[in-house]
């Protein structure tokens, strides 16, 4: 039994990557809780371009077992080398309900902790990223330079949030940097540090705008929906409202509505839909196929439990391949991209947007063509830049 779960449970996946960068060069360690085959973002992007600068950059996240065993793309991406010179992606294997759980939250970070020292051993005192409190049984036992806490989520708003207070708190006050992507996450965390940083996210502006192409196929699984698709792509989780959902797929039911993603709630309430479709995951790379066939493209968050503090990316991304775009009144979507995306404020709204665009393209003419240049000055680039700053490397 012993031996069973020594194989399972420190079982590590690591990629084959090459090393250009000088021994004199930063390490940066980045310790996430966005798995790295998940929904592509922020981190990751974040470790591609610091890679991509020159910098040593490994990618920390943990995997847990049962998502291990469902999912045959892990070993495909670990067993292939990165396309990514000097980014390193270890994946440990780690208990599942530690989120619930604290006991095995603890075993999971110790694990963690085992493989940072086992890899990171060589290189200097690294420079650590952290974008959640989750690990700070981990980053407090490490020796760096400098700690910089980018605040992805507010996480303390939402379920069991209050157990993650006085940890965040302390990852807060003990961190070198803060930053956000999130304005609104921002202005609530300068009540605690003023001095935090707002860091905006980029795009891949030519990978998404290849869903414009003529010479891009659309994949058969979503060729296969008659039109028309008001479509979705990124994690398929709490932040997503599924009543809202529920409502517009009975109010349209002649629109499908297509899902693209990891899921990790239940959502058997829209299976009984026969408008509603899930495809599941898929690579980044695919993403512009699959955004090809949407005619709409929607940003369905619902506004509580800390959601209506999210900045997502897929708004711009979905801006880069010329789709119109439908959202809920997520704060910084309003603040940044109100002149770009169509809000909708309730599902009568929502409903009611969604059928005058399917109806009338040309209405969303002019904000899919300032959407596109909205797109097109963001970049992940600028982005790594300013956190490069804020760490003291260049």
């Amino acid at each position: 039994m012993r031996n069973l779960v020594s194989a399972i449970f420190f079982r590590v996946f690591v990629n084959r990557v090459e090393f250009t960068a000088t021994a004199e060069s930063p390490t940066i360690i980045i310790i996430s809780f966005v798995e790295w085959q998940g929904a592509f973002q922020r981190p990751q992007h974040l470790a591609q371009q610091l890679a991509l600068m020159g910098f040593k950059v490994y990618y920390f996240s943990l995997l847990r077992v049962h998502r291990a065993l469902q999912s045959p793309e892990w070993l495909a991406f670990h067993k292939g080398k990165s396309e990514t010179p000097n980014l390193r992606v270890i994946t440990p294997v780690s208990f599942p309900l530690d989120a619930r759980f604290s006991f095995f939250r603890a075993i999971n970070n110790e694990i963690l902790l085992l493989f940072i020292r086992r890899f990171c051993r060589s290189g200097g005192r690294p420079y650590v990223i952290v974008n959640a409190p989750f690990f700070n049984s981990v980053v407090f036992r490490m020796d760096y330079q400098r700690l910089l806490y980018d605040i992805m989520d507010e996480l303390t708003a939402g379920r069991g949030g209050e157990r993650l207070k006085a940890d965040e708190n302390e990852l807060i006050k003990r961190a070198d940097v803060l930053s956000s992507g999130t304005m609104a996450v921002a202005e609530l965390k300068k009540k605690i540090r003023p001095d935090i940083t707002f860091i905006s996210c980029g795009v891949d502006y030519e990978h998404f705008s290849r869903a414009m192409s003529e010479s891009i196929t659309i994949p058969e699984d979503i060729a296969r929906i008659p039109h028309p698709i008001v479509g979705y792509f990124g994690a398929v989780n709490e932040r997503v409202d599924y009543l809202l959902l529920s409502e517009l797929a009975k109010q349209l039911p002649h629109t499908n509505f297509v899902f693209i993603g990891p899921i990790s709630v239940n959502i058997s309430s829209l299976l009984t839909h026969r408008n509603v479709f899930f495809l599941g995951w898929r690579a980044y790379q695919e993403l512009p196929a699959y955004l090809k066939a949407f005619d709409v493209a929607i940003v369905p968050y619902r506004l509580s439990e800390g959601v209506e503090y999210v900045n997502p990316v897929k708004v711009l991304e979905y801006l880069a391949g010329g789709k119109p775009v439908v959202s809920t009144a997520i704060a910084d979507v309003e603040r940044f991209y109100s002149d770009v995306v169509f809000i909708a404020r309730d599902v009568s709204e929502f409903a009611s947007i969604i059928q005058q665009l399917i109806a009338n393209p040309e209405m969303a003419k002019q904000r899919i063509e300032r959407g596109k240049q909205v797109a097109q000055l963001r970049s992940w680039r600028a982005m790594a830049e300013e956190f490069a700053v804020l760490l003291k490397l260049s």
